[in-house]
Parts: C-alpha cells; structure tokens; sequence
C-alpha cells in the first residue's frame, strides 16, 4: 500500500478526498498546514505527495519548492487556483502535476497512479549521477564540472535524467515525452526538441562532447566517453 501525504486546507474536502482515496487502497496521511507536513515528512516515509496552494500558514509553492530541495518523490498541486502563471510557477518549482478544484476524484486516482507508475519505471535509488568528469544533482537540477555550474529547468532536469537512467539505449520520442509530460502534450509539439536543443547546449558548456544523439526516425540516445563513476 503507498503513502500519501495530502496537504489540504479545508477539513471537510480533505476527509472526503482521503476517504475515497482510502478505498483505493492508498494509506493516507492527511494535514492541514504546512508546517505539519514538514514535520510528516519527518517521521515517515512517503510515495507522493498532494499539495493545496492556499494553506493557512505557508505559501503553498514555496512549500512545494522547500519539500523539493530534499525530497524526490512526485508531487500532484490539487488547488482551486486555475491561473496560467500558477501553474508554470507549480511545475517550475516541482511539482509533476496540476489538478484545479473542483476535479473527478476517479481522474485523481489516474494522475496519482500515473506519477506512481512513472516514479517506479524511473527507479530512483540516488540523486546523484556522475558521468564525463560532470556531476548531476536531480534534487536541485545542478550540472557541475571543474567549478563550473549550470542549472537546469525542471523538464531540462527530468529529460536528462531520463536519458541518463536508459543511458546507451535508444528512447522514442513518445517515451520522453510521456514520462515527461504524460498526456498533457500535444504529440507533435516541438517542445521536446527545444529541451534536447538547450540540454546540449548547457553539457557543451561544461565538456564539448556529443552526450545526446539524435537517432534518425527513432528519438534519442545518451551516450558517454568515460567509465561511469
């Protein structure tokens, strides 16, 4: 059974969300402030966590950013706030996913099953991966190489470590941008050409090689020169 730590505001919605989920066979640890949650994450191990944005004592995305800097666990926003600009400041600052209240608790249960899925597939056992006298910390996105640090964009993070974890092996596009995204891309969006285009351009800065590979009608490959440290 995974453990949920769900960060909600309103007692009554947060009851009736943790019962339905308790159903499903999640183990639910709800709380209502965000220095409670600080203090669960603590004590306990979780699976995932479910952040509202308007919480009594924090700011919700700072709260989101804090928990990020040590924990690598997926983080599903569940707020009423519907703003464009919240939401790219959400995924900027962490989160994996963005449900806006009122939603389908059975849509709830797939995003949550989704990101579980993803997290297992992704098989995080350290933060770290080194490669090519560069260093890659995935909690706080940092490339480091000979003094020199770069920091990445949360998709920019997500795809290299991606590539790094299949490292050698060629990933369809569809397979990038499904662990990724998920379904909220368009198919034929340029978007993922765009992070390929600048991860190269910030590895170039750290050691002029080739890392990522275009595999033509295929997708891309990671390849590295040295021993893996």
């Amino acid at each position: 059974m995974k453990n949920i730590l769900f960060i909600e505001d309103e007692k009554e919605y947060g009851e009736i969300v943790s019962s339905y989920l308790a159903r499903k066979n999640f183990n639910i640890f709800l709380t209502f402030s965000g220095k409670k949650a600080l203090g669960q994450l603590k004590k306990n191990s979780f699976d995932l966590i479910i952040l509202d944005l308007g919480l009594p004592d924090t700011d919700g995305l700072k709260l989101c950013q804090e928990i990020r800097k040590t924990k690598n666990l997926p983080i599903l926003i569940l707020t009423a706030k519907d703003e464009v600009e919240t939401k790219v400041s959400g995924f900027n600052l962490g989160a994996d996913d963005y449900l806006v209240k009122p939603t389908s608790l059975k849509e709830l249960v797939l995003r949550i099953k989704r990101l579980l899925k993803r997290n297992t597939k992704a098989g995080f056992r350290s933060s770290i991966f080194r490669f090519d006298q560069i260093k890659f910390d995935t909690f706080s996105g940092i490339l480091t190489s000979n003094s020199k640090s770069i920091k990445l964009t949360k998709k920019e993070k997500s795809v290299l470590e991606y590539l790094l974890l299949n490292k050698g092996q060629v990933l369809t596009r569809m397979e990038i941008m499904d662990h990724v995204w998920g379904s909220d891309i368009d198919p034929f969006s340029r978007t993922l050409n765009m992070v390929i285009s600048s991860l190269r351009k910030k590895l170039k800065k750290l050691r002029p090689k080739k890392f990522i590979q275009s595999v033509h009608g295929l997708g891309y490959r990671l390849e590295t020169y040295e021993p893996h440290q």
